[in-house]
C-alpha cells in the first residue's frame, strides 16, 4: 500500500541520506595480497594537479622511507614524492612530501648513495640546443638541493637536442651515471654521462659522456641501466634489425666509457627478431647474484617476457626456453616495466596487462629459474585495479621489510590522473592476524576477510566483510537487492525500501516527486 503524502515526507525526513557500501575486498591467502599497514588497503594515491600524473621510477631508502618519481603537475613536470613506511606522505621533505621540478623530460632516473642521499635524474632542454642534456639532482634529507653538488644541487651534461634520462645508479666510488637516449646528428642513439660525487663531469669516463649508435642508423632507445660490483656499466634497450624491426640490446661499458669487448659482440648484444607482433623492448635490468643479468620486457606476441644473461652477454639456455620466459598477462599489449629479486631469491617483475580497453596493473613472481611461483597471488600472477578508468603498473621496489612495491597512474586519461604506489605482501598473512588487516584474529569481527575500520552496519558482532546480511533486514546479501538499508527501514521481501519508487535503493526527492505526480497528476 502506497504511503500518504505526509508519511511519505516523514519517511524522507528520516532516510534523505543514502547509506554508500564500499566494494568488496577478496582475501588471498597466498603472497601478493595488499598490505593493510600501508595508506588504504595498500595503496597510496597522490595529487601532483596536473593531468598526467604518474610514477616511473621507485626506491626504497635505507631508513625504509620510500621515494617515488615521475610526472606530476599542471605543467607535467619531472615530480619526486617521498612516503613514510606507512604510506604516508613525509611532510619533513620539501614541507609536503611532494618536489616538482623545472624540467620536464624522461622523469625516471631515481638513485640512492650509499649515505642515504637522494639523486633524481632527468633530461633538461632549452630553446638554445646547445643548452640541452641530462641533469641529476641532489637533493639532502629535507629535499633540498645539495649546493655543494653541481651547481646550486645540479649537475649537467650536454646529450643531444631531446635527451632523455631513464636509468641512474652510483657507483661504489660514489661517481653518478646517467643514462638514456637522446637525438644526436640526425639519429636516436644511447647516451651515458658520468660524474664525480661533487657534480662535476668526470673526464676519466671517455671525456664524460659516450654516445653509442648500436645498430648503425637505427633508433636505439635506453630503458635498462645497472652497475657491477667492478663499477663496469652495463645497459639494455631497444635497436632496430636490418629491417626496420625493434629488437632487444645490451651494452657493457669498462669503467673508462670504452665498450667491454669481453661481452657480446664488441660489448654489444643485439637478439635476434623473435616477435610474431609489433616489436620487442627492454625495459630493465638486474644484476644477479651469481653475476649473469636478468632483463624484463616485451617481446613474442607483445607478452611480457624475462631474459637471462650469462656474464659474457650469452643468453643462458638453462633459463626458461634457451634464455626466454614469455608470460602472457593480458590479451593485448602488455610487458614488465621493472624487476626486482625479493629476499627469498625469488624474481618480482611489475607492469601493464591490456585486455580489450582495459589495461589493468599487474604483477608476477617466479623461482630463480623462471617458473611461475603458484604461491604468489593465483598462480603467480596479481591483477590490480586502483579505481580509474586509465591505469598503468611500473617499476618494483622491494620495501624494507621485505614486501613488494609498485607505482604506476590511475585516473582518467588526458584529464586527471594522480601517482599510485602500491605495496603487496611477499610472504603469507600473519597467523595471529590471518587477514592481514592489522587487527589481531581474537579481536577481529571478521578474522579471514580484511577489514580494518572492523565496520559492523547492523551492529550484530559480525563485521559487514563477513556478515551475509549487512542491514540486519533479513534478507541474504546475495539477494538482497538493496544492502545498505537503514536500520529500521521499512523494506519489501527482496530487500528494497518501501517508498523507494524508482528503485535506487534510497528514498528521496526523485521519489517524493514519483508520488507528487501519483497524487496529482503534476510535477
Amino acid at each position: 500500500m502506497l504511503l500518504n503524502l505526509p508519511e511519505l515526507r516523514v519517511f524522507l525526513t528520516v532516510f534523505l541520506l543514502a547509506l554508500a557500501h564500499a566494494g568488496d575486498v577478496v582475501y588471498a591467502s597466498n603472497a601478493g595480497g595488499p598490505d593493510h599497514s600501508f595508506g588504504t588497503n595498500g595503496l597510496v594515491s597522490t595529487e601532483f594537479g596536473g593531468a598526467f600524473d604518474g610514477v616511473n621510477a621507485i626506491l626504497a631508502q635505507p631508513d625504509g622511507k620510500i621515494l617515488a618519481m615521475g610526472t606530476g603537475g599542471p605543467s607535467n613536470r619531472c615530480a619526486l614524492a617521498r612516503y613514510l613506511p606507512n604510506g604516508m606522505l613525509d611532510e619533513s621533505f620539501s614541507t609536503d612530501g611532494k618536489i616538482i621540478f623545472d624540467q620536464s623530460l624522461s622523469c625516471s632516473g631515481l638513485a640512492v648513495g650509499p649515505s642515504g642521499t637522494v639523486y633524481a635524474g632527468m633530461g633538461y632542454a632549452t630553446l638554445i640546443d646547445s643548452d640541452r642534456g641530462y641533469q641529476v639532482v641532489r637533493l639532502d634529507d629535507q629535499g633540498n638541493f645539495d649546493a655543494s653538488f653541481g651547481v646550486g644541487g645540479r649537475a649537467r651534461a650536454f646529450m643531444g637536442t631531446q635527451p632523455r634520462v631513464t636509468g641512474l645508479a652510483v657507483q661504489s666510488d660514489g661517481k653518478i651515471v646517467a643514462a638514456g637516449w637522446s637525438y644526436f646528428n640526425g639519429e636516436w642513439n644511447w647516451g651515458l654521462a658520468r660524474f664525480h660525487e661533487n657534480g662535476a663531469i668526470d673526464a676519466s669516463f671517455a671525456g664524460g659522456t659516450v654516445i653509442t649508435d648500436v645498430n648503425n642508423g637505427s633508433m636505439d632507445r635506453l630503458e635498462g641501466l645497472l652497475i657491477q660490483p667492478d663499477d663496469k656499466t652495463v645497459v639494455g634497450g631497444t635497436t632496430e634489425d636490418a629491417m626496420g624491426r625493434d629488437v632487444h640490446a645490451l651494452a657493457r661499458y669498462n669503467t673508462d666509457g670504452e665498450l667491454d669487448t669481453t661481452f657480446g659482440a664488441g660489448g654489444k648484444v643485439i637478439l635476434p627478431y623473435m616477435a610474431t607482433f609489433a616489436g620487442e623492448y627492454i625495459s630493465g635490468l638486474l644484476l644477479l647474484p651469481d653475476g649473469k643479468i636478468l632483463a624484463c620486457g616485451t617481446g613474442s606476441h607483445v607478452d611480457s617476457i624475462l631474459e637471462r644473461f650469462h656474464a659474457d652477454g650469452s643468453l643462458d639456455d638453462s633459463f626458461g626456453d634457451h634464455g626466454r620466459v614469455v608470460v602472457e598477462m593480458g590479451i593485448q599489449n602488455n610487458g614488465f616495466a621493472g624487476i626486482v629479486l625479493d629476499r627469498a631469491g625469488r624474481i618480482v617483475a611489475g607492469g601493464t596487462a591490456t585486455s580489450g580497453n582495459i589495461s589493468r596493473p599487474a604483477l608476477a613472481r617466479f623461482s630463480f629459474d623462471g617458473v611461475l611461483d603458484p604461491t604468489f597471488g593465483d598462480q603467480g600472477k596479481v591483477f590490480l585495479s586502483w579505481g580509474g578508468s586509465y591505469e598503468y603498473g611500473g617499476r618494483v621496489a622491494l620495501a624494507s621489510d621485505g614486501h613488494v612495491l609498485m607505482g604506476g597512474a590511475s585516473g582518467t586519461a588526458n584529464v586527471d590522473t594522480d601517482f599510485v604506489v602500491v605495496k603487496r605482501l611477499s610472504e603469507k598473512a600473519n597467523p595471529n592476524d590471518v587477514d592481514d588487516d592489522g587487527v589481531p584474529n581474537a579481536e577481529d569481527n571478521c578474522a579471514t576477510v580484511p577489514n580494518p575500520q572492523q565496520n559492523d552496519f547492523d551492529g550484530d558482532g559480525q563485521g559487514d566483510a563477513c556478515d551475509p546480511d549487512i542491514d540486519g533486514d533479513s534478507v541474504d546479501n546475495k539477494t538482497d537487492v538493496c544492502n545498505a538499508t537503514p536500520p529500521g527501514a521499512l523494506t519489501q521481501p527482496n530487500g528494497t525500501l518501501r517508498a523507494d519508487l524508482d528503485g535506487d535503493c534510497d528514498v528521496d526527492l526523485a521519489d517524493f516527486d514519483i508520488m507528487q505526480v501519483e497524487f496529482t497528476g503534476t510535477h
